[in-house]
């Protein structure tokens, strides 16, 4: 079941409380929301491969360059597509975190042409995805932003110059929230279709569908799920962040994306909120103009000048 699928069992969950006259648990776990390769497999669901990443750098120009970084629970897959440093300045980096449902392998291929006219682009496996190894667990995921972080400060420590964002969407806008949150260097971020926590993507998801009666709904958010709450991970973050959120958003409820704004802006943070009326939410990057409208927020941020 996808994070999307689940959700949309909410108006039945709200009825049944009601119906009872007492409040609903709502139960989500990690099968809900981060279907690993073997997790698809087991359910019979096959992903086929796009172009080569190689051969997708070659077409943009960039030079692509595979690595593995060391995680506790194994090795952690990262691709980087960097433009040539030759008679240029200094290229910004964005580190792209993808949705629950992201590979390299799958989605990478878009995401580079979106992204690439702006910078260089890291991305990334998450555990048991793709190349990177693990099952999915909390303690993997936090592991693989042990790494990645570690990786990005490297860089910068031995000779990167240039501005940093982290580009996070749905699910990865909280992986890449996070990631600013550790990171040594100074950032900006952009968080696309995504929220606080799970707990508030049900409530938000029960108002939405069913109105007042979405109180009825208890969120029961299992171990199992990983979690990483911007409300702490962001404390004291100097950079900005674009906020993107879609009204008619059926798998992050637009309700939850406008309150993670709202908590950022509380906790210090400055932000940018961008509100599309309508948008597709697996495709919202695509949403014409809407890279060029982040790419002004980040802009009158500072970043690339």
């Amino acid at each position: 079941m996808t994070l999307g699928s689940t959700l949309r069992t909410l108006v039945i969950a709200t009825l049944t409380a009601a119906t009872l006259s007492g409040c609903y648990p709502y139960r989500l776990t990690g099968d809900d929301v981060v279907p690993t390769d073997a997790r698809l497999t087991a359910a019979g669901m096959r992903m086929t491969p796009g172009l080569p990443l190689a051969e997708v750098g070659a077409r943009l120009g960039l030079t692509v360059t595979e690595e593995t970084l060391p995680a506790a629970f194994g090795p952690v897959a990262l691709t980087r597509f960097e433009h040539s440093t030759s008679g240029t300045g200094p290229k910004p980096l964005i580190v792209f975190c993808g949705g629950n449902m992201f590979r390299r392998e799958l989605g990478g291929q878009k995401v580079a042409a979106l992204l690439a006219p702006l910078g260089d682009v890291w991305i990334f496996d998450y555990p048991g995805y793709g190349d990177s190894a693990g099952q999915g667990t909390p303690d993997q995921f936090e592991a693989m932003n042990q790494a990645i972080s570690a990786r990005v400060d490297h860089a910068f420590a031995t000779g990167r110059t240039g501005d940093l964002a982290f580009w996070g969407h749905s699910l990865g806008g909280t992986v890449c929230g996070d990631l600013a949150g550790r990171t040594d260097h100074a950032s900006d971020l952009v968080l696309i279709s995504t929220f606080q926590s799970f707990e508030q993507v049900i409530r938000a998801g029960a108002a939405q569908k069913a109105g007042p009666l979405g109180g009825l709904v208890r969120p029961v958010v299992g171990e199992d799920v990983p979690r990483f709450d911007l409300g702490t991970a962001l404390q004291g973050y100097r950079g900005t962040a674009v906020v993107v959120g879609a009204r008619n958003d059926d798998t992050v409820p637009f309700l939850a994306t406008a309150r993670l704004e709202q908590t950022l802006r509380h906790e210090g943070v400055a932000t940018r909120m961008i509100v599309l009326p309508a948008a597709d939410h697996s495709r919202i990057q695509e949403t014409p103009g809407l890279i060029d409208q982040i790419a002004e927020a980040l802009k009158a941020a500072g970043f690339g000048d």
